[in-house]
């Protein structure tokens, strides 16, 4: 005699990774951190700007996933809160990670061609009741620019959310103090005025992408 099997149920093809949702839970934690600091500094000022800042970064993301969702057939698998880092971490600038170069990486539809892109950290040099000290700025994302007709550069960085935190125009009379790990002293001109600041990235910018600026090794 035969004996008949039940059939196996066939097993559903696992989901594909979803880069999208990587980048939405990084911005979802990001702009929960932001909310905690307004909550703390400034709890009578509206967030509505913080807010559509968000909204803009993130929309065309919540599209992406949905159209990876669509592709695999299955929905984007849940997102998982990123780890937590130790506060000593948070301040080492060399927590940045190594990436590689990303030059002339594409064109914009507007009249800037990005040159540069890549992870940074900055930090500004504040005076207060207490006196003079670096003030962490954060990280975020630096695009060196180049408008398409005028060769006329700046630096501009977005932190995880979006939100412009660093804008200025890179002209011939500035002067760059490169340390030993790569960092930038700087002075530049931004809406309140010049400020001093450091930047760090990985990779380091380099003498020929902040031409026609200066750029002086420190030893």
């Amino acid at each position: 005699s035969v004996v008949l099997k039940p059939a196996e149920a066939p097993k559903p093809p696992r989901p594909a990774t979803s880069g999208a949702t990587d980048k939405i839970t990084r911005c979802n934690a990001a702009f929960a951190a932001w909310l905690r600091r307004q909550q703390t500094r400034a709890p009578s000022v509206p967030w509505t700007d913080g807010v559509r800042d968000y909204l803009r970064y993130v929309e065309p993301l919540i599209a992406q996933q949905r159209r990876e969702g669509t592709a695999s057939g299955f929905p984007p698998a849940a997102p998982v809160a990123p780890a937590v880092k130790p506060a000593a971490e948070e301040d080492d600038d060399d927590a940045l990670p190594v990436e590689p170069k990303a030059e002339l990486i594409r064109a914009d539809d507007g009249d800037e061609t990005p040159l540069f892109e890549c992870r940074c950290a900055i930090r500004r040099l504040d005076r207060d009741e207490d006196g003079v000290a670096w003030r962490d700025l954060g990280k975020g994302l630096l695009r060196l620019m180049k408008h398409k007709d005028t060769g006329a550069k700046r630096v501009v960085v977005r932190n995880d959310v979006g939100k412009v935190v660093l804008n200025f125009a890179v002209v011939d009379t500035m002067k760059f103090h490169q340390d030993a790990k790569g960092g930038l002293k700087f002075t530049a001109v931004v809406d309140n005025g010049p400020h001093n600041y450091l930047l760090r990235t990985k990779p380091p910018l380099e003498p020929r992408h902040l031409a026609p600026a200066t750029v002086i090794a420190d030893s």
